[in-house]
């Protein structure tokens, strides 16, 4: 939410709500299941200050390839 408020373009508009960035997580868990995305979140003590996806290509052609996806940062936590 703290990344959607300064502008950055990762599925939501200013005003979204935790609820609804929850939900959006929420409904990748059978790909996180199926590793297909793979989720990882940067800590500060017990706090997440980041997050980013490893997405996984499903084709037949490209097992051996990924994409990296929503790399969300605190504002607080960048450029550190």
């Amino acid at each position: 939410m703290d990344a959607v408020e300064d502008g950055s373009g990762v599925n939501f508009l200013a005003g979204a709500t935790a609820d609804e960035t929850a939900a959006w997580w929420a409904t990748r868990t059978a790909l996180v299941e199926n590793e297909v995305i793979t989720p990882f979140a940067a800590f500060d003590g017990d706090r997440v200050v980041g997050s980013v996806v490893l997405i996984r290509s499903t084709n037949p052609n490209s097992p051996h390839r990924a994409e990296i996806g929503k790399v969300i940062v605190l504002r607080t936590h960048r450029r550190r």
